[in-house]
């Protein structure tokens, strides 16, 4: 089973403080999922595993990062989706 019905939206771009998760629908179909948070050098500068995205709102926290360019990677068993974001100073 794949973990959206349709395509997956992360907003505000450029965040500061958060990356809100949303589906074209609205809805989340999968609760726990791993994510990276890839930086324009490729190389994973967060990782978190088991994540509850209902729990936290539907938001990735995203205030410990640097200014700049980054891809945040959700995976599940069925299913990996990338979202590039900007991360500006708050």
């Amino acid at each position: 089973m794949p973990v959206y019905k349709t395509s997956l939206l992360g907003y505000p771009n450029p965040a500061s403080d958060f990356i809100h998760l949303q589906n074209s629908d609205g809805e989340i179909k999968s609760e726990y999922m791993d994510l990276d948070i890839i930086n324009v050098n490729g190389q994973i500068v967060e990782r978190r595993e088991g994540v509850n995205v209902h729990n936290d709102g539907n938001r990735i926290s995203i205030r410990e990062l640097n200014s700049g360019m980054y891809i945040l990677r959700l995976r599940t068993a069925n299913e990996e989706v990338q979202l590039p974001f900007v991360k500006m100073r708050p």
